[in-house]
């Protein structure tokens, strides 16, 4: 993906570009999660509970514990 140059405005907000909102199906009232990462800032997509992903989707591919399930999204989300 391309880089965008965004501008905080007043209140620290930012504007995310569509190609990236839509890539990620980041939509009004999705949460994220802002980590700062020595000079960079990261934003990722909030998982929604991960009890309840691991019973949906964690069975079907082979994930029999939570946290197994939650170092896959994790690992998923660095790598974009």
């Amino acid at each position: 993906m391309k880089l965008t140059l965004v501008k905080v405005r007043e209140k620290g907000q930012i504007t995310l570009p569509s190609d990236i909102r839509e890539a990620l199906q980041i939509r009004k009232g999705t949460e994220l999660i802002a980590k700062a990462s020595g000079n960079e800032i990261v934003l990722m997509p909030k998982i929604a509970n991960p009890v309840e992903k691991a019973g949906m989707l964690g069975k079907d591919r082979g994930f029999t514990r939570v946290k197994d399930l939650i170092w896959e999204y994790e690992k998923t989300q660095w790598q974009k």
